[in-house]
């Protein structure tokens, strides 16, 4: 109970192991920040998204890679992923009226919790070597197909669904666009998954700083708010919350097979 607050305002920042500073604007994390039920797991919907390479090599980036995500969600804005919203309704009929006179019945009309439909992902994927970004349309379950991208899902995990670029080499995903949950409907938010081809030291500081600035904003809101823990003294330092947070985002199956990058 006492990390509550410090979790709350953490959740779901580290989309990517550590996290890209300034890849979510503020007014997108509240988006992102929607519990999932178990039976929508298996839809892959409002879960990360991560890429990795068919060949698990990296290209060297030997440039300002912040320059060119800004250019990727600069050109996702001015593009849209399309989606229809399904509500499913429910129609009873229910007996009313007293005992000992004739049975009446009531038609009763009840709508669901409204569900994506038809949706596509925008993914912006950068060339490496020569810096050229374009945006490719993906289909969350199929993947995308053209002459010059081939882009395949893999199967869920429970923490990510993998997207494998196939025919390119020396390609990276910058940014991605989908839609997301938000104040009971859907709305398209774009952000930077975690994949191996950005895992560079650059990233993960940049990311990691992010993080400890986000939570010790927290700690200090909570001070001034004269809000303490009940079973210590002190809060548990900051270090120990950036692990925690870490930790509740690793793939564990990645984790121990050691393909995180060292």
């Amino acid at each position: 109970m006492l990390l509550k607050p410090l979790v709350c305002k953490v959740s779901l920042l580290i989309v990517l192991l550590f996290f890209i500073l300034g890849s979510l604007p503020a007014s997108s994390l509240a988006y992102m920040q929607v519990p999932l039920d178990e039976e929508e797991i298996d839809t892959n919907i409002e879960e990360s998204i991560e890429i990795t390479s068919p060949t698990g090599k990296r290209d060297e980036i030997n440039f300002n890679i912040f320059e060119d995500i800004a250019r990727a969600r600069a050109m996702l804005e001015k593009a849209s992923c399309g989606f229809t919203v399904v509500h499913k309704k429910s129609v009873k009929k229910i007996k009313v009226g007293k005992k000992g006179k004739k049975t009446r019945y009531k038609t009763v009309v009840t709508y669901e919790k409204p569900e994506l439909g038809q949706f596509t992902i925008l993914l912006a994927v950068e060339n490496v070597p020569t810096r050229e970004i374009k945006i490719v349309r993906v289909h969350p379950r199929l993947g995308a197909r053209s002459e010059s991208t081939v882009i395949e899902p893999g199967k869920a995990n429970g923490v990510n669904t993998k997207f494998t670029i196939v025919s390119q080499e020396h390609h990276v995903v910058l940014a991605l666009k989908r839609p997301v949950r938000s104040s009971g409907g859907f709305k398209e938010v774009i952000y930077t998954p975690y994949s191996e081809g950005i895992d560079i030291p650059a990233v993960r500081k940049a990311g990691l700083d992010y993080l400890r600035n986000v939570i010790g904003e927290a700690k200090e809101d909570l001070l001034r708010r004269r809000v303490y823990p009940r079973s210590c003294n002190s809060f548990i330092d900051n270090d120990i919350s950036v692990v925690l947070a870490i930790i509740e985002h690793v793939d564990p199956g990645k984790f121990l097979s050691g393909k995180y990058p060292p």
